[in-house]
């Protein structure tokens, strides 16, 4: 995966006389909106975003849902493939109906809160 960068850009470099603030950009030097400007204390203003780490940790979480959904329907297709050879044979008996039922709506059910596909 290419890394994508954002540029925080200003119209000179630091020191005792920094530059200032011009804007942000994406890796094409596109200007995007990122974060939002609140005033701050004694005078400052802070441009203020959602920490990266949270983010991650966030996604680390829907991941891990996803994983156990996805192998609660793994199990039951396998069990399928064993029993009857062919993945696309649609004889199966009640119960692993119900199972692949319910696993089906446990990924629907995730994708849909995380605005995924059905």
């Amino acid at each position: 995966m290419e890394k994508r960068l954002v540029n925080i850009v200003f119209d000179g470099p630091p020191g005792n006389e920094a530059g200032r603030f011009v804007e942000v950009e994406n890796e094409n030097g596109h200007s995007i909106s990122f974060g939002e400007w609140i005033e701050y204390q004694q005078g400052y203003w802070a441009l203020t975003f959602e920490n990266p780490i949270d983010r991650l940790n966030a996604l680390e979480a829907e991941n891990a849902e996803l994983r156990k959904a996805l192998v609660r329907c793994a199990i039951p297709l396998e069990a399928l493939q064993m029993a009857y050879g062919q993945p696309g044979d649609t004889t199966f008996h009640d119960d692993m109906k119900l199972s692949i039922a319910e696993a089906i709506e446990s990924v629907r059910s995730i994708l849909a809160k995380h605005g995924g596909h059905r």
